[in-house]
């Protein structure tokens, strides 16, 4: 087991819940925490020597990682509010698991207006970095 992996283990145990609505539910809960109070509401935590951010992006990261499409259906739009909120730095690892989402043979089953609100969210981000590069 990963060092990040067992920390992630000690915070969210989210690995004994069997039913995918209830796994869905803890993960929109994990959102909503974040979208309320932030990642440092983690700073409370022992992390195991991981920033909030790190522990933030190896917990998606693994939970991206389960074979079930709602629930990484749960994670992108989770992703896609945190970072439009700021309340979530993006970084190179949660971008790519929305491209995956949104690109990837495998996931047929997203329909037409889930493309678009990720495509629009790129375009919408895209805008943000050369607007902000330009202001400073």
């Amino acid at each position: 087991m990963l060092y990040s992996e067992s920390a992630r283990k000690t915070i969210l145990d989210d690995d004994k819940i069997e039913n995918i609505s209830l796994n869905c539910q803890s993960i929109s809960t994990f959102i909503d925490v974040l979208l309320v109070h932030g990642s440092d509401i983690l700073t409370n935590i022992n992390l195991l020597n991981l920033t909030s951010s790190q522990l933030t992006t190896q917990h998606f990261l693994n939970l991206f990682d389960q074979q079930n499409i709602e629930i990484k259906t749960t994670i992108v739009f989770g992703l896609i509010k945190l970072f439009l909120s700021s309340r979530l730095e993006a970084n190179i690892a949660l971008l790519e698991i929305i491209l995956d989402y949104r690109f990837s043979n495998g996931y047929r089953s997203i329909n037409q207006y889930q493309r678009d609100d990720i495509t629009s969210f790129f375009y919408f981000f895209y805008s943000f970095i050369n607007f902000k590069c330009f202001t400073y």
